[in-house]
């Protein structure tokens, strides 16, 4: 067998162990997601006014527009007070499953994990240690027959949902469609960060399932290697590594630093994005690869787990949650809009003699009212001339 790079004689980390999880991070440092720019509002082309000597009756600015506008208005608040209501109540199942949580996950709970946590880590890195050395071509197995595949989901999404939201636009079909866009982008935020958040709902059972399924898969390992499988290849570097690197401690000391190097984690690396940690937790998107695994809650002293949990409602679940309220009104809004638009110009076109001819005074008067039909010298034309009242 050859000499496997991984030093799994020595009794202390790798010089550059795998990533593990942050600590609970200072909300105050949360960075501020920028909200997308507005594109500038459509307006319509300008037409000529009459000619000034026309004696054009005054017309209002009132119409039916401005009832629907301040009902609009109302029903938005109405429907702001109804979300607050409902987030209020949402807010409070937090708060309830948090502290069954917090009492579930004790110092001594902890401690146990912890325990388990690092002898599953010392186990797994004998098991990449003989994997490597069996299959030396592990990291080839990867990048053929694993990475493209995952390349191609994400090239898919990106063909879905990727560039920039439009800068201007010309009609309301156009602001339809960047407000449709921005709302989705804002649900798919939403969605993320609240399987964050139920991750963190039961962090003891879900630790403790965790390592678990990982003694068993290990197990499970084992016989595949003896076999030179490619699955091995796939259940240690896809599911059985993430997973327990996902809910390993932060690496505070030696004790709580994977045996594991951090060049068995470094694959199919087209698609990933910068975490963002503030709170601990990662929140930001993540790649294809790091989705097979999900969210997961980590080992954390129990004294900072209500610290985690109210950062990230705070900074991230409530701002996030408000922001794909309001996108959504904002494309319900213009799609309203651009519905009464459309009956404006239809039913306009169809009553157009009918309402034209109620607006026409009943007795023609043009004592006075003539339009001014200058030649460039300033003089009156000919015709002008002529014309008799």
């Amino acid at each position: 067998m050859t000499e496997s790079r991984y030093k799994s004689n020595e009794c202390q980390p790798p010089e550059k162990p795998a990533p593990q999880p942050f600590p609970p991070g200072d909300p105050e440092k949360c960075p501020k997601a920028p909200p997308p720019t507005k594109p500038t509002e459509p307006k319509p082309p300008e037409c000529p006014a009459p000619p000034k000597n026309c004696c054009c009756p005054t017309t209002t600015t009132s119409t039916p527009d401005c009832l629907e506008t301040a009902i609009e208005e109302q029903g938005k608040s109405i429907a702001k007070a109804e979300k607050a209501k409902l987030f209020k109540t949402e807010l409070e199942g937090l708060l309830t499953k948090a502290r069954t949580a917090s009492q579930q996950y004790t110092q001594a709970k902890y401690d146990e994990l912890l325990e388990k946590w690092q002898k599953a880590d010392r186990e797994i890195a004998r098991l990449i240690s003989t994997v490597v050395c069996t299959m030396p071509c592990w990291k080839c197995i990867l990048e053929c027959y694993i990475c493209p595949p995952l390349y191609e989901l994400h090239k898919s999404e990106a063909l879905l949902y990727g560039g920039e939201l439009p800068g201007t636009i010309t009609n309301l079909y156009d602001l339809r469609f960047w407000r449709e866009r921005d709302s989705a982008a804002k649900e798919r935020t939403l969605a993320r960060l609240s399987e964050v958040l139920k991750a963190w709902e039961k962090p003891a059972q879900t630790i403790e399932k965790t390592l678990g399924d990982n003694a068993t898969l290990l197990a499970l390992i084992r016989q595949e290697n003896s076999a030179k499988s490619g699955a091995a290849i796939y259940d240690l570097f896809l599911k059985l590594i993430p997973r327990h690197l996902a809910i390993a401690p932060p690496p505070a000391s030696p004790e709580t630093t994977t045996w594991i190097a951090e060049e068995y984690t470094k694959f199919c690396e087209c698609g990933e994005y910068p975490a963002e940690t503030c709170c601990g937790p990662n929140t930001n998107e993540t790649s294809f690869r790091e989705r097979l695994t999900g969210p997961m809650p980590y080992l954390v002293n129990p004294g900072d787990y209500f610290k985690i949990i109210c950062c990230l409602v705070s900074k991230h679940y409530a701002p996030a949650k408000e922001a794909a309220a309001d996108a959504a009104a904002e494309y319900q809004a213009i799609d309203n809009l651009i519905k009464n638009t459309w009956t404006k110009v239809t039913n306009g076109l169809a009553n157009f003699e009918k309402d034209v001819k109620n607006t026409l005074p009943t007795v023609v008067d043009c004592c006075g009212c003539e339009p001014e039909d200058d030649d460039e010298s300033g003089k009156k034309t000919p015709q002008q001339q002529e014309r008799r009242y």
